[in-house]
């Protein structure tokens, strides 16, 4: 928001807004924040240049990331002969992702034979354009899943 202080005064009849080329900040980082103002009048014509602004102060805009807490899947899997990964990941503690980003697993533990391993996987977070946004993002505690291949019966 933007207050005007006391000793400014509009025309009666013009309008003041904030312009949508003000500066605007999505991602984790700080940004010198300045406002830009329109003044119209009754009619909707731009009348700004006749107005002499004064800015008090240097504002900065700041984005810092998210923390999510995440877990990897856990599976057991009877022997089959046939690699297997399992490359679920969720938020955990109460901690989200932002509506429309998910995770895409690139490397993911495979598992084949019989025995027990910690499902380590490693991701990407993307944006419903499948833009990469995972530096929004910070991971406070990542809880690994086990993975496990059982014996067939005999």
């Amino acid at each position: 928001g933007y207050t005007i202080d006391g000793a400014t005064t509009l025309v009666d009849g013009h309008s003041i807004y904030v312009s949508e080329d003000s500066p605007k900040i999505t991602n984790v980082g700080e940004k010198l924040n300045y406002i830009q103002f329109i003044i119209e009048n009754s009619e909707g014509g731009l009348v700004t240049d006749n107005y002499c602004f004064t800015y008090k102060g240097e504002f900065t805009l700041k984005v810092n990331p998210i923390e999510i807490s995440i877990e990897t899947e856990s599976a057991t899997q009877v022997y089959d002969g046939y690699n297997h990964t399992f490359e679920n990941i969720e938020t955990i503690d109460g901690t989200a992702l932002v509506p429309g980003h998910s995770f895409v697993v690139s490397e993911a533990t495979s598992i084949k034979n019989v025995e027990k391993l910690v499902n380590e996987l490693s991701y990407t977070i993307i944006d419903a354009s499948g833009n990469d946004v995972t530096s929004n993002y910070s991971v406070v505690s990542t809880t690994c899943g086990e993975i496990e291949i059982t014996k067939r019966a005999k």
